[in-house]
């Protein structure tokens, strides 16, 4: 019962028995259902990420965001002209 009271009263965690995925999959298949299933929309979440970026989408930012995305570009832009001219700077670059 002393040694319930310590491990009740411990600032140490103990660890929840680790899952055996090997026990619950089939034989035949290799991959867990959830990448059977999500798969597909996975692959469309990349495609997404490599869009470049539309005239309409840089129109959005003010020109201290189109500043910094094009410093990450390594772009240089100018704040002091308008912003239809960074707009258009920018998205001749990217």
């Amino acid at each position: 019962m002393i040694t319930w009271f310590k491990k009740l009263f411990s600032n140490k965690t103990v660890e929840a028995p680790k899952f055996k995925e090997s026990a619950f999959l089939n034989s035949t298949s290799a991959k867990h259902w959830s990448e059977k299933t999500m798969a597909p929309a996975v692959a469309k979440v990349t495609a997404k990420a490599k869009k470049l970026f539309t005239k309409g989408e840089l129109s959005k930012m003010t020109k201290k965001d189109l500043e910094d995305l094009g410093r990450k570009h390594g772009i240089e832009l100018d704040r002091r002209l308008v912003k239809s001219k960074l707009v258009s700077q920018l998205h001749k670059k990217l």
